[in-house]
């Protein structure tokens, strides 16, 4: 009877601890989804700002060549005044 009792709280206690372990491996499971969905974000975030950088040096290099052209109009216009001045 004595034995009985005690196999029966061993097996209480063993299906208790085993409870507690599903309960912390769904809250880990949890977590790591949780995490995903992070590192998913990051991800998405990281892939904007390369977007945003390739949109910046375009319209750099956009700003460059009109300074340029800007710059070889106002030359052109120095001689044209050039040629009429007295």
């Amino acid at each position: 009877m004595k034995q009985s009792s005690q196999a029966s709280e061993s097996v209480q206690r063993l299906a208790e601890s085993i409870t507690e372990a599903a309960q912390a491996a769904m809250q880990i499971a949890a977590s790591a989804q949780q995490q995903l969905v992070g590192m998913d974000q990051v991800t998405l975030a990281m892939e904007n700002i390369k977007q945003a950088s390739t949109q910046n040096a375009s319209s750099t290099k956009q700003a460059e060549i009109s300074a340029q052209n800007l710059h070889i109009l106002g030359q052109k216009l120095q001689s044209l005044v050039a040629q009429f001045s007295v």
